[in-house]
């Protein structure tokens, strides 16, 4: 299937729908946590991020992660979740990236996490659906992309937080 920029904007717009009794509110992570993956229309959480960056399905290997109020994710003391000039996840001490999720009533939860959201022009962006080649067996690690519409794997990301 074909994703394009309208499709993931109405993947959007489905999942607000699917919330119409709740208030959503996208705004940045904030807190301790971890990153998981879901399979896109999924719940349940189908791995984590690793501290490289990477998609995992061993949950042992999860990063604990650090957002703040302004949008940056530190996975690692001075490392920091980025998305690189072809909107691949990668990890930079040198770049930050701005991440915003939808948050239930203000839960401290962000779903459907997406990159640079609103920036336009030659800047990378993704989300909320990621993209990978494979799905992950034991303790390996794939490779997550913004913009990889033919991969096998359609992914959302969730910012878990361990505040509540």
């Amino acid at each position: 299937m074909i994703f394009t920029r309208t499709s993931i904007a109405l993947t959007t717009a489905f999942a607000l729908a699917a919330s119409a009794f709740d208030d959503v509110y996208i705004y940045a992570p904030s807190g301790t946590g971890t990153i998981q993956v879901s399979f896109n229309g999924n719940p349940s959480s189908d791995g984590c991020l690793t501290s490289e960056a990477k998609w995992t399905a061993n949950t042992a290997n999860c990063a604990t992660v650090t957002a703040s109020s302004e949008g940056y994710i530190e996975l690692s003391e001075r490392t920091y979740l980025v998305l690189d000039n072809e909107s691949d996840l990668t990890t930079s001490r040198y770049s930050t990236t701005k991440w915003d999720g939808q948050h239930i009533d203000y839960s401290n939860d962000a779903l459907n996490l997406q990159a640079n959201l609103g920036v336009t022009g030659e800047n990378a962006w993704g989300g909320p659906l990621w993209f990978a080649d494979e799905y992950p067996t034991g303790d390996g690690a794939v490779a997550l992309k913004g913009h990889d519409f033919y991969a096998s794997q359609q992914m959302t990301l969730t910012f878990v937080s361990s505040d509540n």
